[in-house]
């Protein structure tokens, strides 16, 4: 339905600030106005509005969600540049000819191109509306990746599997971004994603962008930024739009050759659980969602071998210091993996051995193709042992053979007993490419080495309750599950040895 004169009279209101023309409010023609400020609501297209309830934090149970959809006023397609008017084509289907790029960063790998425009939100999909007016206008392009490779993006159970939400969670993190600017109607660049995938598991990505239009103050950003409303395409969670948040206090010139440190996070994560929400956020591949678009990532080129695990969904925490990047099973089958910077195994003797993978990487750390097989050298040290293979009976070496980007598998265990006091092991991968080395705590609940477990173990471990990898705070010594947070797991693990004795060496 469209809106009478009055609401376009408030729709100029919200512009005051730019050089409004009927194109600007041709944009937002269909988009409901919130009576508490006069701006356009903001909704992720195809997602019920969200807003916050009286306790100022999204998702709590005093959420309020509205009954009006999010319309579509940005487009983007996986292509160079649009040709006559929207829709130029659909989005990329699996069964189409799905643009395919090299993993790697500007002026390393090769872009994902990729056209914007703006729409007048009518479905499915309006004809393009000029804003010459908002030329300089920034636009941010993010890119989302299927890391689990089940055609979703996002938290979901379309998949069949309630349980691997943590892992879903890293594709909420966008692997690729970059200013683009509106010029005429559309928007066009290139991409660069540093995540891939060898042949047979390249990683599969969907483009998405934000903008914002509205009043340009001089007191904000200089008047180089509108302060909202926020417009945007499908995302796979409802964003924090503010612009302060996004782009911080002190952003970096907006230009398309910079880096971008500026990135869209959840307000809160969907939960697909909640009847409320459900599906609303999945983000689908199938190309049934018209405003955003899909593209494939390849990894470049091998340089090195690195070590790589099956993620397990019940202990898996996404975070920057745990990459998930597609790869190979033995038969050839795309599977996930973590790509290991630091492992943690439990101080019990042989009761739990883990099994790594040695696996080709690029310069970025996705799993590569090898052109020729490859001799790997493997040596364990410290309180670290290689179970399997052992064809040599040294525990400690071993050679393996990698013929191609599965890769191959080792099985490494603590040596010793059980709550021995291990502290540490390493796994040093030699190879015509490097040296690689993985350092593996192995830690006990005697956190402060007094002999025995008692509550002064558990008082350390509770005073660095939520200190994470790569944040000041973390100590291996007290993450005695290896999941990379220090939480209230470990303080039960330790807690349930309370009154063992641990013979410190």
């Amino acid at each position: 339905m469209r809106h009478s004169a009055l609401l376009l009279a408030l729709l100029g209101s919200v512009l005051v600030g730019t050089e409004c023309t009927q194109g600007s409010l041709a944009v937002l023609a269909d988009d409901p106005i919130d009576p508490a400020t006069g701006w356009v609501y903001e909704i992720v297209p195809g997602a019920p509005r969200i807003a916050s309830g009286p306790d100022g934090s999204f998702g709590t149970d005093d959420d309020r969600i509205g009954p009006e959809i999010g319309d579509i006023d940005l487009v983007i397609r996986s292509l160079a540049s649009f040709a006559g008017a929207i829709p130029p084509t659909a989005p990329h289907r699996a069964d189409g000819a799905i643009p395919t790029r090299v993993a790697g960063r500007l002026g390393v790998g090769t872009g994902i191109p990729f056209s914007v425009a703006l729409t007048d939100g009518s479905l499915p999909l309006g004809p393009p509306v000029a804003l010459d007016a908002l030329s300089d206008l920034p636009m941010l392009v993010h890119a989302y990746a299927d890391f689990d490779g089940d055609g979703y993006i996002g938290i979901t159970q379309l998949d069949g599997d309630a349980l691997d939400r943590d892992v879903e969670e890293a594709e909420l993190v966008p692997i690729a971004r970059r200013y683009a600017f509106h010029s005429h109607a559309t928007t066009s660049g290139e991409l660069f994603a540093q995540a891939g995938g060898p042949p047979g598991a390249e990683l599969d990505v969907v483009l998405a962008v934000v903008t914002w239009m509205g009043p340009r103050r001089p007191g904000f950003f200089a008047g180089a930024v509108p302060e909202g409303p926020a417009l945007m395409t499908r995302l796979p969670f409802h964003p924090v739009t503010s612009v302060l948040e996004v782009l911080g206090a002190h952003p970096g010139p907006a230009s398309p050759g910079s880096l971008v440190d500026a990135t869209l996070r959840p307000a809160f994560e969907p939960d697909p659980a909640d009847p409320a929400i459900g599906e609303a956020f999945t983000v689908l591949l199938d190309g049934s969602q018209p405003s955003i678009d899909r593209a494939r990532v390849r990894s470049s080129e091998f340089v090195r071998f690195g070590l790589a695990v099956r993620p397990n969904p019940h202990s898996f925490d996404d975070m920057a210091s745990r990459p998930l990047r597609p790869g190979l099973d033995d038969a050839g089958v795309r599977v996930l993996y973590e790509i290991l910077h630091h492992l943690t195994l439990p101080d019990d003797g042989p009761a739990s051995e883990v099994t790594v993978r040695v696996v080709p990487l690029d310069a970025f750390g996705n799993i590569a193709s090898l052109s020729s097989g490859e001799t790997v050298e493997l040596e364990a040290s410290g309180a670290l042992e290689i179970r399997w293979p052992d064809r040599d009976g040294d525990v400690r070496r071993e050679s393996l053979s990698i013929r191609d980007a599965r890769g191959a598998d080792v099985v490494i265990d603590d040596a010793g007993g059980v709550l021995d006091d291990a502290g540490w092991g390493r796994l040093v991968v030699t190879s015509p490419g490097g040296v690689h080395l993985l350092d593996v705590s192995i830690p006990d609940p005697d956190v402060d080495d007094s002999g025995v477990v008692d509550f002064a173990d558990l008082s350390l471990i509770d005073e660095l309750d939520g200190a994470r990898v790569g944040r000041t705070g973390y100590d291996s010594r007290f993450d005695l599950d290896g999941n990379g947070r220090i939480q209230d797991e470990d303080l039960l693990e330790a807690a349930r040895h309370l009154g063992a004795t641990i013979a410190v060496p």
